[in-house]
């Protein structure tokens, strides 16, 4: 009876502590200089694979300056607990550039923007004030969809969503 005991009370245990351990933690961290994501998945806190999304801007920087060393900040962690189907969901405080972290945006600010653009760019997110980098986030923004509307035609408003277009985002009440 002592041994049916202790391994009732082992599984239990084993259980209790499984279900307070995340069996799967989707991690995302982000370059606040060019955008680029870090994203790292853990099973059971174990790091399984980590994929890092190069943007445009740190392609361009690499290219031009020979190198570029992230300084990842912690943007979200969404985890997942077993048995039960629950979830929990982290975040950290945005940097300023996070909207051109849209790897779209990034590659279309990249391309319609002269090396002397994109280096006073650049030098605003490394060295400004946050009203500073916000502002040329914004414009870079701007710039960025318009480059697109205009490969995409008059009707390329339709399929936007206000997450595709900050101006949008920030007119919705």
């Amino acid at each position: 009876m002592s041994r049916r005991w202790l391994a009732a009370l082992a599984l239990g245990m084993g259980i209790a502590l499984a279900s307070s351990v995340p069996f799967r933690s989707d991690l995302c961290w982000g370059d606040p200089v060019t955008g680029s994501l870090k994203l790292e998945l853990k099973r059971f806190l174990v790091p399984v694979s980590t994929t890092v999304q190069t943007s445009a801007l740190e392609r361009w920087i690499v290219r031009r300056e020979g190198g570029h060393t992230n300084q990842w900040q912690f943007l979200s962690d969404t985890s997942s607990w077993w048995p039960l189907p629950s979830r929990g969901h982290a975040c950290g405080r945005t940097p300023e550039i996070y909207e051109l972290c849209k790897p779209t945006f990034n590659e279309a600010f990249v391309r319609c923007s002269s090396d002397a653009e994109i280096a006073e760019f650049l030098r605003v997110m490394r060295q400004g004030s946050a009203e500073e980098k916000k502002a040329a986030v914004e414009s870079a923004c701007e710039r960025a969809f318009g480059y697109l509307a205009r490969r995409r035609g008059p009707d390329s408003r339709a399929g936007v969503t206000s997450a595709d277009d900050p101006a949008a985002a920030s007119a919705a009440p």
